[in-house]
């Protein structure tokens, strides 16, 4: 059965068409099936037809019937680095969501892992969909609680392909906040604490510190070892983007956002592939280490895939 959908337009999104508004806030369909959609009278602003070129305004309503699809297919393999009968550290594949979102529904690691390990996790870490590698969760209350009282005291290292010559050592500190001249809402850019400049409201504090594995000349690309010091959304790629070095094979945080916008539309073009080089975004959460209730620390480590080991 087909979910009826109705949204007021925000003052965000004034003078947007709305096509492209529906592509991007509902990512399941690409822009020319909106389009298909809209010029089939599918789609009303105002209880009205309208072209898909068509400007939206502040308040107006839009409604459409949004109907069942099948859900994108994700990769599955997930493995249990150590799992007892307190926790688990999980090591995520690539293009598979964490939980529950946009046109994701039963294709997560919680409900795979709820459905195998038979027993319902709580997420303790999260990752991107295309981000791989160490994840915690817990499985029961107690120890959900006991971390999340203790998540300060975690260590969380990544590695990470970026674009362009990195220095050895780089600390990055300062705010991140949202990037005001994207195109795309959950954009966020980085800010040193000297380019704050003392703002009210420079943002949420970040820092993460940066070290050089390996330079590969031939390609113009660093492999970078990240250590977090807070865990915002978005924290690395966000930083290393604002900072000139984009993540390899990000959509959203490479060299052209452009690349995320064509994604959203079924418009990605072979020579955004080739701009990207990986059919995913180069990011992995390498080590990850944490207090446990009888006062020992352990530390558990995700397997390198492969890109990062021929680099």
């Amino acid at each position: 059965m087909a979910e009826e959908i109705e949204r007021q337009i925000l003052s965000t999104v004034d003078g947007w068409r709305l096509d492209l508004y529906l592509a991007r806030r509902f990512s399941a369909a690409g822009r020319r099936v909106w389009q298909e959609r809209i010029l089939q009278g599918k789609v009303l602003v105002n209880g009205r037809s309208v072209r898909p070129a068509h400007r939206l305004q502040p308040n107006s309503r839009i409604s459409f019937f949004l109907p069942n699809r099948p859900e994108p297919e994700v990769d599955s393999r997930y493995f249990c680095v150590h799992n007892s009968e307190d926790y688990a550290v999980v090591h995520k594949p690539a293009n598979l969501p964490v939980h529950p979102a946009g046109p994701y529904r039963e294709h997560t690691l919680l409900r795979l892992m709820e459905s195998r390990e038979g027993r319902r996790p709580h997420l303790i870490s999260r990752l991107d969909r295309e981000t791989s590698g160490c994840l915690l969760v817990a499985w029961n209350p107690r120890w959900a609680r006991f971390f999340f009282k203790e998540r300060q005291k975690m260590r969380k290292e990544y590695a990470v392909l970026v674009e362009g010559s990195f220095p050895d050592y780089l600390d990055a500190s300062g705010f991140l906040r949202a990037d005001e001249q994207s195109l795309v809402r959950k954009k966020r850019r980085f800010l040193s604490t000297e380019e704050s400049g003392g703002a009210d409201d420079p943002g949420e504090s970040a820092r993460t510190e940066f070290s050089l594995e390996k330079y590969d000349a031939g390609r113009n690309i660093s492999f970078l070892r990240a250590h977090l010091h807070t865990g915002r959304m978005h924290q690395i790629r966000a930083t290393l983007c604002s900072l000139g070095y984009p993540v390899v094979g990000d959509l959203l945080y490479g060299p052209d956002e452009g690349c995320y916008l064509r994604f959203l539309s079924d418009d990605l073009t072979e020579k955004d592939r080739i701009r990207l080089r990986l059919g995913r975004m180069a990011l992995h959460s390498w080590k990850l280490g944490f207090p446990l209730m009888d006062g020992s620390y352990v530390h558990y480590e995700c397997e390198l895939p492969e890109e990062f080991k021929t680099t």
